[in-house]
């Protein structure tokens, strides 16, 4: 059985490690910089492009993690054990919700249409 101490310390260790790795602005500049040139862009865009986000984005430090909030495209990120980690926000999630909802309904047509003719089909023998 695990004891009370071994948890603490465990927790103590993890928030230890998330404090020492939070990542600051300028891995954040890296990381678009990496995803850029991932999508093919130039030094002289990644640059560019870097230097302007850095002007643009609003980086929220909160010590263990940290929060960048890039308004122009409405996207979020989470900056934790030295990671950048895409978020989606939450127009994206009601996009998502609204789609789903949309597929539901429809396949609640496809359902109750493909019983009514397996209804007429039973009646028809």
């Amino acid at each position: 059985m695990v004891n009370k101490a071994n948890v603490c310390l465990g927790l103590i260790a993890a928030l230890a490690t998330a404090f020492a790795l939070n990542p600051d602005e300028e891995s954040f500049k890296k990381y678009i910089e990496t995803k850029m040139q991932d999508n093919g862009s130039s030094w002289f865009e990644r640059k560019l492009i870097s230097n302007i986000t850095s002007l643009v984005y609003k980086r929220e430090d909160y010590k263990f993690f940290s929060i960048v909030s890039v308004p122009e495209n409405e996207t979020n990120y989470l900056g934790i054990f030295g990671l950048w980690v895409p978020l989606p926000t939450l127009a994206r999630l009601n996009e998502l919700k609204d789609e789903i909802e949309r597929d539901l309904k429809d396949a609640s047509k496809d359902i109750k249409k493909k019983a009514k003719e397996i209804k007429n089909e039973i009646k028809s023998e």
